[in-house]
């Protein structure tokens, strides 16, 4: 058989019949993978809820917020923000990880923290065994004896990432300041976890990004979502990015379907021609 669809109620008609387990490993691995089937690491699923969003509210803690992903092509669905409270290390500052872990024998996939030995800063790294235990990373850290979380990064995967790219080109001359011919709609949610900009030669560029509703159309700089973060190439440079862009005063990151993103040149030098690339999944 080189076609087959599931799932479908009854046991005889078609398609239709008993599915094992390693057969809805591998829809969903279909449906999470973004392409990339063979990848048992797929990870969250993007604006799905809140993306499982990693945070630390207070020493020794650290938290994910509500989302859901596939572990190694099983589901995993969290209604409510989960708190890891840790034992606060006693030989020195010591590498960790929250990461979902799916347990074959306990049949589960739950948040857990790993960690290097005690003293140890170096993180620890990910098991992943099929048949055994599977991790994937939600946010690597440092916990210190006096319990405070430090270098929080977050590491989550997305199952389903888009990149949205803007050209904007001067002609041939230094590109103007201001607002950005061309306006791009969002066709459906989307959680943004990264920028880019490339340009086609050595200067410096920021470049603010704009967001509303069509009703509320066009954005105006009063509904920028880059925060303390635009975009941005600094001094005799052609290129910049970052891929771990944070919720709250850095960006707003969490899109909603039918809004239009607008671009504005807050500041050029020599530049004539330049790409911004947002990274996102939903």
């Amino acid at each position: 058989m080189t076609e087959r669809s599931l799932p479908w109620d009854g046991t005889s008609t078609g398609d239709a019949g008993t599915y094992t387990d390693d057969e809805w490993r591998q829809l969903l691995r279909l449906h999470g993978a973004g392409g990339s089937l063979g990848s048992a690491n797929v990870g969250v699923v993007g604006a799905f809820l809140n993306s499982l969003r990693p945070t630390s509210p207070g020493d020794d803690q650290v938290r994910a917020d509500t989302g859901g992903a596939i572990v190694d092509g099983t589901a995993y669905e969290n209604t409510a923000a989960e708190t890891k409270t840790m034992t606060t290390p006693t030989v020195g500052t010591t590498g960790k990880r929250l990461v979902l872990q799916k347990d074959w024998t306990a049949q589960t996939v739950r948040l857990a923290v790993i960690s290097s030995a005690d003293g140890t800063a170096s993180l620890p790294a990910l098991t992943q065994t099929d048949g055994v235990t599977w991790e994937i990373p939600i946010c690597s850290f440092t916990h210190a004896t006096s319990g405070v979380i430090a270098a929080l990064t977050d590491e989550r995967e997305f199952t389903n990432r888009v990149a949205i790219p803007f050209v904007i080109d001067g002609g041939g001359a230094v590109i103007a300041t201001g607002i950005a011919a061309g306006d791009i709609p969002i066709p459906r949610p989307l959680h943004l976890y990264g920028w880019e900009v490339l340009a086609d030669q050595s200067g410096a560029i920021v470049v603010d990004v704009w967001a509303d509703t069509y009703a509320n159309y066009p954005p105006t700089d009063a509904d920028s979502i880059a925060g303390t973060d635009e975009p941005e190439i600094v001094a005799s440079g052609t290129k910049a990015q970052n891929l771990n862009i944070a919720g709250g005063t850095q960006w707003t990151v969490d899109l909603a379907a039918g809004q239009r993103l607008r671009f504005n040149v807050d500041s050029v030098t020599s530049i004539t021609y330049a790409t911004i690339i947002l990274f996102g999944a939903g």
